[in-house]
Order: structure tokens, then sequence, then C-alpha cells
């Protein structure tokens, strides 16, 4: 009787322990979510059946964006961890022309190329034509249509259509109709999100990073 007792305590303790360390490895991941990989986690000696384990490949793609990917920049982080590697370059105020050099080197095959709303303010749709001629045409392009909050970002959409007829390699995904059927997402510039807004935008990049998988 007692050895009986004394197997099913190591079970219990066992079970606690791999528990404990299936716990903590989430929460250290989660402490530290990278924009360009999934984080590594040193090998517990307790867990070395599990870590032997064949993982997945994890997809990989470069997100080019502006202030709009910016400010959904933490959302996407979260929703994203260990499963997809992004390439992250984005700041406030950016077009196509800032990230053309680096795009034109960029060895990723999956390029998502959230811009539009300020090249609109410059006229800048011939910028995009070029780039798009340049680019592979095996290369997977996804690039979100902006939200109409302007007669210029309208005109802009416009161009961009008559463009992308001739390059099949670039997916669209309709942001513009996403934010028009939640118009309670924008603010009163008619360019940028509240946070509900912002945690969409995250949603629709992380659709965005997932396109030609």
């Amino acid at each position: 009787m007692l050895s009986r007792i004394v197997v099913r305590s190591v079970v219990v303790v066992a079970m606690l322990s791999t528990g404990g360390i299936a716990l903590a490895s989430q929460q250290a991941f989660g402490a530290h979510p990278s924009w360009t990989g999934t984080a590594a986690i040193a090998p517990q000696p307790e867990v070395r059946a599990v870590a032997s384990r064949s993982l997945p490949a994890v997809p990989e793609v470069a997100l080019y964006g502006d202030s709009l990917s910016t400010l959904a920049g933490n959302d996407y982080r979260w929703i994203t961890t260990d499963r997809v590697t992004t390439h992250w370059h984005a700041y406030p105020g950016t077009q196509l022309a800032n990230w053309r050099d680096l795009i034109l080197r960029d060895a990723a095959n999956r390029l998502v190329l959230a811009l539009g709303t300020n090249d609109s303010l410059h006229d800048s749709a011939a910028h995009w034509a070029d780039l798009l001629d340049q680019l592979p045409a095996s290369r997977c392009i996804v690039w979100p249509k902006p939200y109409e909050g302007s007669d210029l970002v309208r005109a802009f959409n416009v161009q961009m259509t008559d463009i992308l007829a001739s390059h099949p390699n670039v997916h669209v995904i309709d942001w513009d109709a996403r934010v028009k059927a939640h118009p309670e997402w924008v603010l009163v510039d008619q360019t940028h999100y509240l946070p509900a807004g912002s945690l969409a935008y995250a949603e629709m990049l992380e659709q965005a990073a997932f396109t030609c998988q």
C-alpha cells in the first residue's frame, strides 16, 4: 500500500513540475516577443523529449508600412508571436519611395506593402508602377487598399487599380471596405484609428502575412 502512495506522489510531482516548466516557457516567450523571429527558449532537461520534436517551419514575410502600421505594431506582434517571422519596416509619414531601394534588395519571398495613404498626398502612383515592374513576377506581394478618407486617397486607389491589373502576383486586401463598414473606428482626421480600429488593422496585417503561404 505504501509503495502505491509513493508512486502516485511521484506522478503528481512530475505533472506539477512539467506544468510549471510549460508556464515558465510561455511567460518567458510572451515577455520578449521579436519583430524578426521567434524567441529562443533555453532547453530544459525535464522537457528534452518535447524539445526534440520537429516543429513546422515558421513562414517569413517582410512588411513595409507607415504610421498605421506603427500604431498597430504591438497588437500585430502579440497576435503573430511564434507563428510568423516578420521583418518590420515602418515609421510615420513614410511612402513607397522611402523604401524603394530596400524593397528591391529584400530577399523575402513575401512582401506586405501596407502603404498608400501618404503616397496619395504626393501623386506617387507612378512609383508603384515602376517598382512592381522591377520585382519578379514570382514574388508574392500583398497590398492593403487604403481607406478612402479623402478625395486624394480615392484618386490614388483608382490609379492603383489600373496599375495592378498587369500584376497578378499582387494580392489586394480591401481594407477600405472594412473601414467603411465600421466608421466608429476612424478618428476625426479620417486617416488614423481608435484602438479598436488599430486592432482590426493588426488583424488585417496578420491576414496579409499569411497570404500566399
